[in-house]
């Protein structure tokens, strides 16, 4: 005969407390009876009551608000970490694990949530659905609503394992793809006039399929120059990529005080490569809010086409920037993401650094403000990509002669 672990007290009445619950058809976010009541109620002890509150609390079952009262939890039971996500190392491979999980889930569940969903769930997913599209169209970050839109397609299958595994995968994609550059290895060598530093890193968008594998190689001479390549990889580890992308290339951050700029490219103002029409190449000094244009609704400009040179100095000394191939260029004194929020442009937040955006490849502008996007050839697509570019200090007035000379 086999014999059974003995169960105390507490832990049977938190069996019954939880029969009462399951009973009674309490929903999350209801209130359960006072304490006073449940001792009554279940023939036990006020401490005894307390103990199996604290047990369903561990479950997730329940939640208690000191001064509100105990209420039925918005987890359904479901533990923190079920599936121990936590404990997997590799980032990367987890989150596209769970999508793919979820891609293998999810039409049939879209189907049962089709032929189950009551009239009241369907017009909640509607409304989501809604939210989440207005969320993506003004650049906001959209991953709470989207983890709502996937466990509503759950709710409304009224399949209750389904309703509590998806919000599982959906919350782990959204925790563990937060992460948008992830750094795979980093080796060191040390050279007779130089250091050699080279990362491997992926990089990806939350909830996406693709991205890039890059090395960065950054090689620091004693002289002080600082030459940088940086190889690109597009990886597509699925069906679905992006129609576009706005730009590839990095942001860099300089030092504030580093306010005039010269640069040999397109110029004086903006240029697009669907936008340059007004510009020709030549040598060009400005100031870095100059550099900015001043469009009455906040949104992308600056941008300098085909620049083979750069600096950014203070008056006596400056940071010269050689590149090997033409690249674009963008310098600010905000971030993107600050011009982005802005619905004004006095709402434009300063930034503590100069920002620093050269492009390997930038998408046309459009004009999607009168009804037209940009052109096929005019949109960056997701391709593989090289960079390499020179960085050493000047000083004021020899930026000319210095970017003449030839690379390290």
């Amino acid at each position: 005969m086999k014999q059974t672990e003995k169960q105390t007290l507490g832990e049977k009445t938190a069996q019954n407390l939880l029969e009462m619950i399951q009973q009674k058809e309490y929903a999350p976010g209801d209130k359960l009876p006072t304490e006073a009541e449940l001792v009554e109620t279940l023939g036990v002890g006020r401490n005894t009551v307390r103990e199996a509150l604290r047990i369903l609390m561990s479950r997730n079952i329940v939640i208690i608000r000191q001064g509100s009262g105990t209420f039925i939890s918005e987890k359904n039971g479901v533990a923190d970490d079920p599936l121990g996500f936590f404990m997997m190392d590799d980032r990367r491979q987890l989150t596209e694990d769970l999508i793919q999980a979820r891609l293998i889930l999810e039409p049939a569940l879209a189907a049962l949530a089709a032929q189950n969903g009551l009239e009241e769930e369907i017009k909640d997913l509607e409304r989501i659905l809604e939210e989440l599209e207005e969320l993506i169209r003004d650049k906001k970050d959209y991953s709470e609503k989207d983890s709502q839109f996937h466990a509503q397609i759950a709710t409304c299958s009224h399949n209750r394992v389904m309703t509590n595994l998806i919000p599982v995968i959906t919350e782990g994609v959204r925790v563990f793809a937060d992460s948008v550059e992830e750094t795979e290895y980093v080796d060191f060598e040390e050279a007779e006039d130089k250091v050699i530093v080279k990362i491997g890193t992926f990089f990806s968008c939350y909830n996406q399929s693709w991205g890039f594998e890059c090395v960065y190689v950054y090689e620091i001479y004693s002289c002080g120059q600082m030459k940088v390549e940086i190889q690109g990889r597009a990886v597509q580890r699925g069906k679905l990529e992006p129609p576009f992308l706005p730009r590839i290339g990095i942001v860099m951050k300089g030092n504030q005080n580093l306010q005039n700029t010269m640069w040999y490219g397109m110029g004086p103002g903006e240029s697009y490569i669907d936008s340059n029409a007004a510009s020709v190449m030549g040598i060009y000094e400005s100031t870095i809010d100059e550099m900015m244009t001043n469009y009455v609704f906040p949104q992308e400009n600056g941008h300098r086409e085909n620049v083979k040179w750069f600096s950014i100095g203070d008056g006596e000394n400056g940071l010269l920037c050689r590149m090997e191939n033409k690249l674009g260029l963008n310098l600010a004194n905000y971030t993107d993401e600050s011009l982005e929020k802005a619905q004004h442009p006095f709402e434009i937040e300063k930034s503590n650094d100069v920002i620093i955006h050269l492009d390997y490849r930038h998408s046309g502008l459009g004009s999607n403000s009168c009804g037209e996007e940009q052109l096929e050839e005019n949109k960056v697509k997701l391709q593989d990509f090289s960079m390499a570019f020179t960085f050493s200090i000047v000083k004021n007035g020899t930026e000319i002669n210095e970017a003449r000379k030839q690379y390290i």
